[in-house]
């Protein structure tokens, strides 16, 4: 097991590695992921108290049966309450892959550079509507920001928090307001 992992911490890996699967968005661009890292992630899962029907069977794969580590961990992801599962039209999958960003984003699953690199993307595939400008300026805001040549002092830190604020804040109202729904 990875040292430092808690439960909390490989459940947090295992939705990722669910979004990343599903949505074909890594969550690093160094790393692919393959068969022998997935069956670590179902050891390290039970080794940190987690415990589902089909994980077991995932963490005990040989070499030999690692082609069904995909299909075990969908299962485990599925039996957690972590499986992803997206609309086939584009535009659906496009808002759905919007909608997940800003969650992973609310609830510390990814970082505030992650999420407003994904979250650009998406509002760029559904074409930048009016709706989502504030969210848009949010993350442009913030990735400016980000991206500056600045050197990192208390001003470059202040104005980072502040911007990733205002991210999150935006975030959430997108969030509340699908949740309304229409009218």
């Amino acid at each position: 097991m990875t040292p430092g992992q808690t439960r909390d911490t490989v459940l947090r890996r295992i939705r990722l590695t669910e979004t990343a699967i599903v949505t074909g968005y890594g969550f690093r661009t160094d790393q692919l992921i393959n068969s022998a890292q997935l069956i670590e992630l179902g050891l390290d899962a039970l080794l940190a108290g987690v415990d589902t029907p089909s994980l077991a069977e995932l963490a005990g794969l040989t070499r030999a049966e690692e082609p069904e580590a995909t299909e075990l961990f969908r299962r485990v992801a599925d039996e957690l309450g972590l499986a992803v599962s997206l609309p086939v039209t584009s535009e659906g999958r496009d808002r759905a892959l919007l909608l997940l960003w800003a969650q992973l984003l609310l609830d510390g699953t990814l970082d505030t550079v992650d999420a407003a690199a994904r979250l650009y993307w998406a509002i760029s595939a559904l074409g930048h509507p009016e709706s989502l400008s504030d969210l848009l300026t949010a993350v442009v805001r913030y990735e400016d920001r980000v991206s500056s040549f600045d050197i990192m002092d208390a001003d470059r830190t202040r104005d980072l928090a502040e911007l990733a604020g205002h991210l999150v804040a935006e975030a959430r109202t997108l969030l509340r307001a699908e949740d309304r729904g229409p009218g």
